[in-house]
């Protein structure tokens, strides 16, 4: 709903399923999501490449599908993105210009295809790259 204070969402290990809702950012105060090992599924929403201040977004074993929002990976202060183990397809989103400090990136066991866009290598504090399994 319309949290404008919340920071912190974390509902991992519910058996949760249905929709990720598309406005958890509204206000743009957001800075973890974790929704591991739940039921969840259809996309990713859009409007979260729109949150800004997201640090930690962890949606690992669920069932989603379609593509990795554009904006996602690259907001300037997302340190850890992990959605492995669902069914994401696609390609990795490319962006020629790179100012986040994405240091986790975890994308393993998914069905993603092509290449790996150049933007990858310009992640200056990436330490943890997974893509496994697609």
């Amino acid at each position: 709903g319309r949290n404008s204070k919340l920071l912190e969402v974390d509902l991992s290990s519910n058996k949760l399923t249905g929709f990720i809702p598309p406005d958890l950012c509204i206000g743009g105060k957001l800075q973890i999501l974790i929704l591991l090992e739940n039921f969840f599924f259809g996309p990713i929403p859009e409007s979260l490449g729109n949150c800004e201040s997201l640090t930690r977004v962890r949606m690992g074993n669920n069932y989603l599908n379609g593509s990795i929002p554009k904006g996602l990976l690259y907001l300037p202060k997302l340190g850890m993105f992990e959605v492995h183990d669902n069914y994401l397809s696609g390609s990795i989103p490319p962006k020629s210009t790179v100012t986040s400090s994405l240091g986790h990136l975890s994308l393993s066991n998914n069905r993603l295809t092509g290449p790996l866009p150049d933007s990858i290598g310009k992640f200056s504090n990436l330490q943890i790259l997974l893509l496994d399994g697609n």
